[in-house]
């Protein structure tokens, strides 16, 4: 596998594991506010959930798949080598510790 398809993949294994907690954070915001789910957890936890499964969706899933399709169309479409392979690997680095942070 070439370095670029690791690049794009590693890209899009983050958008798809955080659609996947942005997708179970919904859910259970859903069982909370339908008349089937018992009362879990405090106000400020469910805000809270609200506020994480709102940047995984708009912010985390959008970016990093963006970035990796951006990759993948660069290479792809115009037939030659990515440049800075380095920095496209920093820049993915540098964005996984913003969602952590």
């Amino acid at each position: 596998m070439r370095n670029v398809e690791r690049l794009c993949l590693a890209h899009f294994w983050v958008a798809f594991a955080a659609f996947l907690v942005a997708a179970l954070l919904g859910a259970w915001q859903m069982w909370v506010r339908s008349p089937l789910g018992a009362n879990i957890g405090t106000p400020s936890q469910y805000f809270l959930s609200m506020t994480a499964h709102g940047v995984a969706m708009a912010y985390v899933l959008t970016t990093f798949f963006i970035m990796g399709f951006g990759y993948f169309v660069a290479v792809t479409a115009l037939a030659r080598p990515l440049p800075g392979k380095a920095w496209a690997w920093g820049a993915f680095w540098v964005a996984i510790a913003g969602v952590v942070m």
